[in-house]
């Protein structure tokens, strides 16, 4: 397992001398580094603290590296290729249209006394060539970006472009954050990093990496709060979501707020292997943030989706409940994440209709040593598809607001799934993680949202699925590690397109896009520590 060591955060350094550098792969959400680190805490080899409620910030503190130190991010690069449409999950701010895609990211983190700085600069290339795409109809009401998605209008709004123009992308954007620890139980600060909230390893229901970091002011706790019930532990962000270049005209609604907060708990070690359990709530609100929108997360927002008088309020909310459940000594664990998209109207309206506007997400994982390495299966279940509620009340697509036109999104990105709204997904994978070596196999299907609504020019609708293997293959050179994948994918009824032919069976076929997808990804062989 040395390969797998090499990617870990150096937190087997132990504590250091003061004015020592620590060298570490970055620890961002849904990153290799990150399913290094997770596939430790499943072997009892790392700690879980601060793994569901996840940013770079408090990974840092996992290094145990004393007051006064400097930790310097060894550069990591990420190259792929998508030959026929967009395809990529929780890359940030990259966004991963066909053609070429680069995305090269490092960083240094400073701590001096309780105060704590972050920058990691991101150098991203899209080439973002053309596929096709439906131009959001121009003489439509409301006015839109040509670029608009034409299958989200009025009340099923969201800022998600089918394709972010017609130019190449050429950007540095930074990440980071500027924190002080008040006390042993509070850290203020402010940064735009990404935060990932809940178990999930390809979704996650409220937060995740799978658009880039947008700003916010936060409070959290800097190490698990140890009481006699259990060990606490607890974020809350006040953050701006901005609307991407290719929604709408409108200058004044280009901000929004978000006002969020998440508590996790944990048993204490004399009631044995109990799961981590937490509770998430978010409020958006379509104008900024501000003194007024503070404590929106604990706001009742009304019920948009059943009574259209309440989107009035310009707010609108996500609930999710979250577990991870580990067995160290089995190298077994399982999670799960619960969404409400629409709060209930009371207890008896919960009761008869708990599905209603809910999504969710069940994995687990399970890893044994094999010979001088290690074998890994992974599998999750994500579900964002209209409930059975439909029959008795009004329901939207998960995501999308009547509230809030841009919906749950910053710069034209989920902030929350990557399989976006409406939709589901499964997946499945096997590693086998050796010394100097890696291999691995995976299968997926995603069924892109199947609210049946569309505005699609060519009748009949038909469902949106692709379908996809990936192999991948990795090794040690030298200083450093080298992951290769291929993804060789078919997708069926692309943007809901078919073709039915005059037979007495009513036979179809969609319009079928064949992808490949070809990434090399470089980390550093890290850790190692300098004094």
């Amino acid at each position: 397992m040395s390969l797998a060591a090499s990617l870990g955060l150096a937190a087997s350094a132990g504590p250091l001398a003061a004015q020592s550098a620590v060298i570490a792969a970055l620890p961002l959400p849904g990153s290799e580094t990150e399913a290094v680190l997770r596939l430790q805490q499943l072997l009892g080899r790392e700690s879980a603290d601060g793994m569901l409620l996840r940013t770079v910030g408090n990974r840092i503190d996992a290094l145990r590296t004393g007051r006064d130190t400097v930790v310097l991010f060894g550069a990591e690069g990420y190259f792929g290729y998508n030959s026929a449409h967009p395809w990529g999950f929780n890359d940030g701010p990259l966004r991963a249209g066909r053609g070429s895609n680069f995305l090269v990211r490092a960083g240094v983190a400073a701590r001096r006394s309780r105060l704590t700085l972050v920058v990691i600069p991101q150098v991203i290339h899209e080439s973002n060539l053309a596929f096709q795409t439906i131009p959001w109809p121009q003489p439509a009401v409301p006015t839109r970006n040509v670029w608009a998605n034409p299958f989200y209008p009025l009340p099923t709004s969201l800022d998600a472009p089918q394709r972010f123009g017609a130019e190449v992308r050429n950007e540095v954007r930074l990440q980071g954050r500027i924190a002080l620890d008040v006390t042993r139980a509070v850290r203020i600060g402010a940064g735009n990093e990404n935060r990932w909230w809940g178990p999930g390893v390809r979704n996650g229901l409220l937060l995740s990496a799978n658009a880039g970091g947008f700003a916010h002011l936060f409070v959290e706790a800097p190490a698990p709060i140890e009481t006699r019930i259990g060990r606490w532990e607890y974020q809350y962000l006040l953050g701006r979501l901005d609307e991407s270049a290719f929604f709408d005209f409108d200058d004044a609604n280009n901000g929004r707020s978000l006002s969020a907060a998440a508590v996790t708990w944990q048993a204490p070690e004399r009631f044995g292997e109990w799961p981590t359990l937490g509770v998430s709530r978010a409020v958006m609100s379509r104008t900024g943030p501000g003194l007024a929108t503070v404590l929106d997360f604990a706001r009742d927002v009304g019920r948009p989706w059943s009574r259209p008088a309440d989107s009035s309020g310009g707010r609108d909310q996500v609930l999710a409940l979250f577990m991870r459940w580990r067995f160290p000594q089995q190298g077994v664990e399982t999670y799960a994440e619960w969404a409400r998209y629409e709060q209930p109207a009371s207890v008896r309206e919960f009761m008869e209709q708990p599905g209603h506007m809910q999504g969710y997400t069940v994995g687990a994982q399970w890893a044994r040593p094999v010979l001088t390495g290690t074998l890994q299966f992974q599998t999750e279940l994500t579900y964002l598809e209209p409930s059975a509620s439909v029959r008795y009340r009004p329901i939207g697509t998960t995501y999308t607001s009547p509230a809030v036109p841009q919906g749950w999104t910053h710069d034209g990105q989920m902030i929350g799934p990557s399989i976006g709204p409406g939709a589901s997904s499964q997946y499945v994978a096997a590693d086998l993680w050796m010394p100097k070596w890696r291999a691995g196999l995976s299968l997926g299907r995603w069924r892109r949202d199947a609210n049946y609504r569309f505005l699609n020019p060519l009748p009949p609708k038909r469902e949106d699925l692709s379908l996809w293997a990936s192999f991948r293959g990795g090794m040690t050179l030298g200083l450093l590690d080298v992951l290769v994948e291929f993804t060789d994918g078919v997708r069926l009824n692309h943007l809901y397109q078919a073709y039915e032919f005059n037979t007495p069976d009513g036979r179809t076929e969609g319009v079928d896009l064949l992808n490949r997808s070809f990434s090399v990804t470089l980390m550093p062989r890290l850790p190692r520590v300098v004094h």
